[in-house]
């Protein structure tokens, strides 16, 4: 968050608890009231969304087994639909903006196990593919999206959303959407 004030970015955190560093917003994106006062928040304040960092979410660190279903939604739905969620009802703001860009944090975990259990390596994984077809999709609005994977298996941080296949690349997701594409 520094080094985007440092840039000149306007910052604007979305959090369970408010944090004195940044202007911030106390919320829970599992609550729906929640997300739709982000998306009225970030429109009253600019009208339009350059940036968005999705690193939402929490664990539970057990196995499956241990698991009950509520305990498994608890990690699945704070980690997946509900910032999924939020993306759809902000997408309008991104529209409106400068070359709009949205990272989702995802994990070397969506590919292989570390031990943080199966629940959160499956909302990792499914993170992974929502960046993936949100890429193509939201290439006719001109909108990027792309995930880093912290510790990914060579050692590196590594655009996700970049690679199709293992190995195959492309440079524009106008490239797979064709017309009225204008990245």
């Amino acid at each position: 968050m520094s080094e985007l004030r440092t840039l000149g970015a306007e910052v604007l955190v979305v959090a369970r608890t408010l944090t004195s560093e940044v202007e911030s917003i106390a919320a829970e994106l599992t609550v729906a009231g929640d997300r739709e006062r982000i998306a009225v928040e970030v429109d009253r304040r600019w009208g339009a969304l350059d940036l968005l960092v999705n690193n939402a979410g929490m664990n539970i660190r057990k196995p499956w087994t241990q698991l009950d279903a509520t305990k498994q939604a608890t990690v699945i739905g704070s980690n997946l639909p509900a910032p999924a969620e939020l993306l759809r009802q902000l997408h309008p703001l991104p529209r409106r903006g400068q070359r709009p860009f949205g990272v989702h944090v995802a994990s070397v975990i969506a590919s292989v196990d570390v031990g943080s259990g199966a629940a959160y390596a499956l909302r990792k994984a499914a993170l992974l593919q929502l960046t993936r077809s949100l890429a193509v999709e939201w290439a006719v609005d001109v909108i990027r999206v792309n995930a880093e994977t912290p510790l990914s298996p060579i050692g590196e941080a590594r655009p996700t959303a970049l690679y199709l296949e293992i190995g195959e690349t492309w440079e524009s997701p106008c490239d797979l959407v064709g017309t009225g594409c204008s990245w």
